[in-house]
């Protein structure tokens, strides 16, 4: 729960509530997310596949959302098929950031030697657990084994 109170998490919103023309924050915190007509890409995958053209724009789109979240100042920690929804539209959106680390932070969520995500996309660092030492090119070699 301290990550919902540092405000340091995406997608979470504090429920508030108006009485008296005064804001006042409840004590309730929850995860606000669109909903997204489509498939995770893994499905995609698993399923009909993609042409090459096809995973090369996914590809593109996925490393501009990965730049996106470096700059400012996050990594994923677990980019992955499973991760990755596309919409209607055939755009890919990253999704379930829980995971996810504030580069200028010195927040532990996990401990030294503990190996968080997804093995089968983790880089070598990540699987020795050493969370202190990743940083952008985690994600980059996360989204090149997909």
């Amino acid at each position: 729960m301290e990550r919902f109170h540092t405000g340091h998490h995406y997608g979470v919103a504090a429920r508030r509530s108006q009485r008296d023309g005064a804001e006042e924050l409840a004590d309730r915190f929850f995860i606000a997310s669109a909903f997204i007509e489509g498939q995770a890409l893994a499905e995609r995958l698993a399923g009909q596949g993609v042409e090459a053209r096809t995973a090369a724009r996914l590809v593109m789109a996925l490393a501009n959302a990965v730049d996106y979240a470096h700059r400012q100042a996050i990594i994923r920690r677990d980019v992955k098929p499973g991760n990755t929804l596309v919409d209607a539209a055939e755009e890919p959106l990253l999704t379930d950031f829980g995971l996810a680390r504030f580069l200028e932070s010195n927040e532990q969520l996990t401990q030294d030697g503990v190996a968080v995500g997804t093995p089968a996309y983790m880089p070598p660092e990540q699987v020795r657990g050493e969370q202190q030492t990743l940083g952008p090119v985690a994600d980059q070699y996360s989204l090149g084994v997909q």
